[in-house]
This record gives C-alpha cells, sequence and structure tokens, in this order.
C-alpha cells in the first residue's frame, strides 16, 4: 500500500510542479557548468533520473498509464465471462430442473443449487456447484445446442483465469503507481538538495545568482490554490464582520429620540 505523502505526489498538480522544477534545476545547472557543478549527482545522472519518470516510452509515468489501461482491459473481459457463465448457469439449470424435476433424487439436489450472480464470487461457486451436479445427474445432457457439461466447465475454467488475469493487472498497477512515487520523490529530493547548495555557492548579491531566481522552489499548486482560498475566505469574514451593522442599546436608543415625541 502506497503511504499518503507518496499519493499526494502522484497528484498530477504535483507531479507536474515536480517535473517542471526538476527540468529547471537541470536546465540552469548547464549555466552555472562554467562557474560550479554539484558534486552530488553529475548532469548525466540527474536527467537519467527525470527520464525514469518521464521519458516517452520507458518512464514510470507511461508505465502507469499503460498498466492502468491492461487493468482496464482486463476488467471489460472479466465481466464479459462472468456474464456469458451466469448466462449458461442460469439457462442450463433451469432446464435441467424442468427435464428431471420427476426424478426425486434429482430434485432433492436442485435445492441445494443457485443462479443468482450476485457478485462476482458468487457466479463462480454457483457456476461449480451446478458443474458438480450436473455429472452426478446426467453428464450426457445437453440443455441447449452447444452447451455440454464439457462446454460448460471449459467457460468457468476460462473465467477464473481471466479474474486472475484481472487480479495481476491490478498487482500491477499498484506496484508501477509505487514505482513512479518514488522516482518522483527521489527527484523532488534531488531538485531541493541541488538548490539549497546552489543557493550557498550564489547567494543573494553573486553575480551568478539571478540565474536561480527562475527555479521552482517550494511551490506546490494545489497547496497553494487551497492557502489562496483561506486567505479569500479570511477577506470575505473580515468585510461582512465590517459590514454588519452596530446593535445599539436600549438606553441610547431612547437619548436619540427627540423631546416630545
Amino acid at each position: 500500500m502506497i503511504s499518503s505523502i507518496l499519493e499526494r505526489l502522484l497528484q498530477p498538480a504535483d507531479t507536474a510542479a515536480i517535473l517542471n522544477r526538476t527540468r529547471y534545476s537541470i536546465a540552469t545547472q548547464h549555466l552555472l557548468a562554467g562557474d560550479w557543478i554539484w558534486a552530488e549527482l553529475s548532469l548525466a545522472d540527474w536527467e537519467a533520473q527525470l527520464d525514469e519518470v518521464d521519458h516517452g516510452a520507458t518512464g514510470w509515468s507511461v508505465r502507469l498509464v499503460e498498466s492502468e489501461q491492461d487493468m482496464i482491459r482486463a476488467a471489460a473481459e472479466l465481466t464479459l465471462q462472468l456474464t456469458e457463465l451466469h448466462d449458461a448457469t442460469v439457462t442450463a439449470l433451469g432446464v435441467a430442473r424442468i427435464r428431471y424435476r420427476r426424478q426425486e433424487e434429482s430434485a432433492l439436489l436442485f435445492q441445494e443449487l443457485s443462479a443468482l450472480g450476485r457478485y462476482p464470487e458468487e457466479t463462480l461457486a454457483e457456476a461449480e456447484r451446478w458443474e458438480l451436479a450436473w455429472e452426478e445427474i446426467d453428464p450426457a445432457f445437453v440443455p441447449v445446442a452447444g452447451l455440454t457439461l464439457a462446454a460448460f466447465a471449459a467457460r468457468r475454467v476460462a473465467t477464473l483465469a481471466a479474474q486472475r488475469a484481472a487480479r495481476r493487472t491490478r498487482l500491477r498497477r499498484a506496484q508501477a503507481a509505487a514505482r513512479l512515487a518514488l522516482a518522483l520523490r527521489a527527484l523532488n529530493d534531488t531538485a531541493q538538495a541541488w538548490y539549497a547548495e546552489a543557493r550557498s555557492v550564489f547567494p543573494p548579491g553573486h553575480a551568478r545568482a539571478e540565474l536561480l531566481e527562475a527555479v521552482p522552489t517550494t511551490y506546490v499548486p494545489r497547496y497553494a490554490e487551497a492557502a489562496k482560498l483561506r486567505r479569500q475566505a479570511k477577506r470575505a469574514t473580515a468585510t461582512a464582520t465590517a459590514q454588519r451593522p452596530v446593535l445599539r442599546a436600549p438606553a441610547e436608543i431612547r437619548a436619540s429620540i427627540p423631546p416630545g415625541l
């Protein structure tokens, strides 16, 4: 499970802010290379760290999108398989109840069977129970053309495989999200450390310090917007309070009434 801190990094605004800061930082380091090169990480390694997140073919951002698409496709396939398995269960069991209604032993067995299919696990369990009962009642029974016991068993196995595939894609999506979040955190940490050291080498007033002014630092759009809304709400409250009429005490009201009235 990804921590709340890593989940925050996956928010589109926060991800964009980290990538933007990294690109500005790398570009600025290129400009400063004649005077100073950061000892902790070479530019080539820094750019490779950025590619790990944002490369158009192999970056974790792309892999996360691909894993989400795989997850959606697998979920759709599982839904289709479950629907077809449930329909086959309803058809076969329904015909069998009628066909074997006069066989007392079979009729008692049918009392243990159902085809409600309210959720995936129930659909699979009901299909398995009916498949076992089918073997006991009459393996040669064919409720409708093409729906043999073997065909039904194969459909159930295919549904189980689709369920496994769907679970695997969900796991891979979670893994991609975790790897992306960790890579983003590493990028953010690198940019912060580089900026702090660059500021110590080029303090305000230094001839090259102005290059650092264009580098985004701790600005995170989501939190900046929240702070802006809080300031607006505070100003609105102050304005409403200032415009609220002042209630006068009864004695003040009586004193303001002209004599004779």
